[in-house]
């Protein structure tokens, strides 16, 4: 659902006698308001933004800098394909995303100028060939992408107990950020390859974007809908 928001303050006097002026400030202080609820298709704030708001096929918001992705580190599948940390919001393809232990990933609204309320987030497994599993790990939010605070913490969780799986887990949080992480806090399934290991990141909640935000000019040249890796030598 898209809905817009104005946020006008006023003095009593202004606001009871002067509608003229109310609409003027509305008109300026305007500030559009997506509410992306999670839903069973896994389809939120990144494949919003990947679709510009569902009116077009889906493209990386990674690669149009809409946001921006970082990670402690990567890991290469082949010598001949390396890990960006833009795949792990990617939904046209289906990479493996791994680090290091004791690392996370991050995505930053701030190249748009946006934030973001959450109210769930879903992660997903590794598609196939994996022993590595999230066990100790916390969700965060960030103003300015220095001072963190923990949305949600996972101890010892087995929510994802298989390859393809995707849980969802909904969050307490009555503030907006722009900036939000996943931190690998301790053992995963296999504390031989303490890894911070899976697929896919989603965001769900009420997204502010500025006023005159527009989405910017992108190549839709056609990309494959799946890629799966061969992961086999990954931990070797």
């Amino acid at each position: 659902m898209f809905v817009d928001v104005a946020i006008v303050t006023l003095a009593p006097d202004s606001a009871r006698h002067n509608s003229d002026l109310i609409a003027l400030l509305k008109s300026q202080m305007r500030q559009s308001c997506a509410n992306i609820a999670y839903n069973e298709y896994h389809q939120g704030v990144f494949y919003w933004l990947g679709t510009e708001g569902r009116t077009k096929p889906y493209k990386n918001p990674g690669l149009t800098n809409i946001v921006e992705c970082l990670s402690t580190s990567t890991f290469s599948t082949t010598p001949e394909f390396k890990h960006t940390p833009s795949h792990f919001i990617d939904y046209a393809l289906s990479y493996t995303y791994a680090t290091n232990p004791n690392a996370y990933v991050t995505v930053s609204l701030e190249p748009s100028k946006m934030h973001l309320k959450p109210t769930h987030y879903s992660i997903s497994s590794m598609i196939r060939q994996s022993w590595v599993f999230l066990r100790n790990w916390r969700f965060e939010g960030s103003d300015d992408g220095n001072t963190w605070k923990i949305i949600r913490e996972h101890v010892n969780d087995d929510s994802i107990k298989n390859c393809g799986d995707n849980p969802s887990f909904k969050v307490e949080c009555d503030k907006f950020y722009s900036h939000f992480r996943i931190y690998n806090v301790g053992p995963s399934s296999d504390s031989s390859a303490d890894y911070l290991c899976f697929s896919k990141l989603e965001l769900y909640g009420t997204l502010n974007k500025p006023p005159n935000f527009s989405f910017p000019v992108r190549d839709d040249k056609e990309v494959p809908t799946t890629v799966t890796d061969d992961i086999s030598g990954l931990f070797s």
